[in-house]
C-alpha cells in the first residue's frame, strides 16, 4: 500500500546512481550543511514546549535528511508497548497503538540508529518505504525515537543517520528539559 504524497519519486534510469549518492544531504561536508545542522540544533535545544518541540525535530530532520515524511515517538521508559507517536508530519503514517516487533522497537531496544528500506515493518502504513531511525538519548535512557521517510527508490544512508545522530541529542535533551517544566 502506497500513498502518492510519499511515493512520487521515479526509479533511477539504468546505471544512474541511487540512494545517498543521487539525493545528497544539504548537510554533507559543506560549511553550509553543518552551519544548518547547528542552527537547527540550536533551535530545537532552545524550545520549552512539548508539541513545538517534536513538530520542529521532525521538520528539521526531514529537511537536512531530504525525506518526504517524519515523526517523533515518545516511548516512555523506553517501553515499546507505551510508545505514543506525537507527531507525525502526514496523518496515518503509522498502524497500531505500539511498535509492533519490526526496525523502530529494535532501534528503542538496542539504541541503535538504523536506515534500511523495509516492506514489512508492523509500525508502518506504508510499504514498501525507506526509512532512517534514531533514538533520541537523555538522562540515561531513550526518550524517544526520530523517524525519516521517503520512497524505497531512494534509500537513506549513512550520512543521512550522521544527521539524524548529530541531531537527537538536542532534540533528547530539549524533551528532557521541556518534560521538567
Amino acid at each position: 500500500q502506497q500513498r502518492d504524497d510519499l511515493t512520487t519519486s521515479q526509479p533511477a534510469p539504468a546505471g544512474e546512481v541511487t540512494g545517498d549518492e543521487s539525493r545528497p544531504s544539504p548537510t554533507t561536508t559543506t560549511a553550509t550543511g553543518l552551519s544548518s545542522l547547528v542552527d537547527a540544533c540550536r533551535a530545537i535545544a532552545g524550545l520549552r514546549d512539548r508539541a513545538e518541540l517534536h513538530r520542529t525535530t521532525v521538520e528539521e530532520a526531514i529537511r537536512l535528511t531530504n525525506a518526504e515524511a517524519g515523526a517523533f515517538i515518545v516511548t516512555p521508559g523506553a517501553d515499546p508497548g507505551r510508545a505514543q507517536y506525537v507527531f507525525q508530519s502526514h496523518p496515518q503514517l503509522f498502524v497500531g497503538a505500539t511498535l509492533g516487533a519490526g526496525v523502530l522497537r529494535t532501534t528503542l531496544v538496542e539504541r541503535e540508529a538504523v536506515c534500511e528500506v523495509v516492506a514489512d515493518e508492523p509500525s508502518l502504513a506504508l510499504s514498501p518505504i525507506a526509512l532512517a531511525v534514531t533514538p533520541a538519548i537523555a538522562a540515561g535512557g531513550v526518550v524517544g525515537l526520530i523517524v525519516v521517510l521517503r520512497s524505497a527508490d531512494e534509500p537513506f544512508g549513512n550520512t543521512d543517520l550522521e544527521v539524524l545522530n548529530m541531531l537527537a541529542p538536542a532534540a533528547g535533551s530539549a524533551h528532557v528539559a521541556a518534560s521538567s517544566t
